[in-house]
């Protein structure tokens, strides 16, 4: 049997992070977020900092994560599109919601 890659981290992927600090950057250079985001400043794996690359090396990990991921959906022939139903976008915003409404 195949044995699948296996990645070690020590610290949060950081999607989160890759996200925050493009948005503060383009937020910072527009003006309209404040140098200091309190909270966001301290949580592991949600630190975002200003940045001048577009894309950090964990950032083109986690693209590759998803890309090889979609790759994978294809070639095994588990991939399907489908249209969106009201009720589940529903669902999914609010669990968006409710994820981010934690201590």
């Amino acid at each position: 049997m195949p044995r699948s890659p296996t990645y070690l981290r020590v610290a949060p992927l950081g999607v989160t992070a890759e996200l925050g600090s493009l948005v503060r950057t383009a937020g910072l250079s527009a003006g309209i977020v404040p140098e200091t985001r309190v909270g966001l400043d301290t949580a592991r794996g949600c630190i975002s900092a200003v940045k001048t690359a577009l894309l950090s090396p964990n950032g083109l990990f986690v693209i590759g994560l998803v890309v090889a991921s979609f790759a994978s959906a294809l070639l095994s022939g588990r991939f399907e599109r489908s249209s969106p139903i009201v009720r589940g976008l529903l669902a999914r915003f609010t669990g968006g919601v409710l994820m981010g409404w934690g201590p």
